[in-house]
């Protein structure tokens, strides 16, 4: 029972958790706490959604602790954000 009657928010663990599995099936959603984009920035900038085949690959990477897959998608995502912002 949550002390005060007051409801427990989840941890940051499981609002990660369930933010990826939104973001898994085509939703975007930005946590506030902590300050947290979905992996392709697309809850801030929704035309930056990645093909489900993109995303299917990040999450199952993330699942079985795949880090360089991980970490190379990431780039390959910030590179997305900022390409717009590059000189030619």
């Amino acid at each position: 029972m949550p002390i005060n009657n007051f409801p427990t928010r989840p941890s940051p663990a499981v609002r990660e958790a369930r933010q990826l599995n939104h973001w898994l099936r085509g939703r975007s959603i930005h946590l506030d706490r902590p300050d947290l984009c979905t992996p392709d920035y697309s809850c801030c900038q929704p035309e930056l959604l990645a093909p489900l085949e993109e995303r299917e690959l990040y999450v199952e990477a993330r699942n079985r602790g795949d880090v360089q897959t991980v970490e190379r998608m990431d780039c390959m995502f910030l590179g997305r954000l900022i390409r717009p912002y590059l000189s030619d």
